[in-house]
């Protein structure tokens, strides 16, 4: 039996039209996966933060996304309340896995647009290009949003199995 970290993304998306629930397994970049491998062998410090940031184009994520290109490549969402990337705030780690659960992030939108995914990174800006690009995940269909419309986030990174 192998093992790979991994996370997987609950979206809840709230509208006029109801609730709609979509689960998703994400792609960890070469990047997320080099930082990863180095904080746990003490090669580099952790991040404080993670913050938790939606895309709009129409973009696959792939193994070589960063940070730095990210944001363009797949057009980062900016129209939702707040000035930053909401925070990934995780729970300790327990049964092997660690999660939001306890404190999801509630994106709430101030203007119109289709949302195709969204990713993880150590940079709190809208639009920045900094930082590390931990996680990155596109939705099956992409979802159309108006404003006032909620999306609810929940993130969790475990260990999967690949057999």
């Amino acid at each position: 039996m192998h093992a790979k970290p991994g996370f997987i993304w609950t979206f809840e998306h709230l509208s006029k039209d109801g609730v709609v629930t979509e689960v998703q397994h994400n792609l960890m970049p070469l990047e997320g996966l080099n930082h990863w491998i180095d904080v746990l062998l003490g090669k580099t410090p952790q991040q404080a933060q993670w913050h938790i940031g939606l895309f709009s184009g129409d973009y696959t994520p792939v193994p070589s996304d960063k940070a730095l290109t990210f944001p363009v490549q797949a057009t980062e969402f900016t129209a939702y309340e707040g000035a930053a990337r909401l925070p990934f705030v995780a729970a300790s780690a327990s049964g092997g896995e660690s999660n939001n659960h306890a404190s999801v992030a509630e994106f709430t939108f101030t203007g119109p647009g289709t949302i195709y995914g969204g990713f993880l990174s150590s940079a709190a800006g809208k639009a920045a290009t900094s930082g590390v690009l931990l996680s990155a995940v596109r939705f099956a269909v992409p979802k159309p949003k108006e404003v006032g419309d909620i999306l609810r986030v929940k993130v969790a990174l475990g260990l999967e199995s690949d057999d």
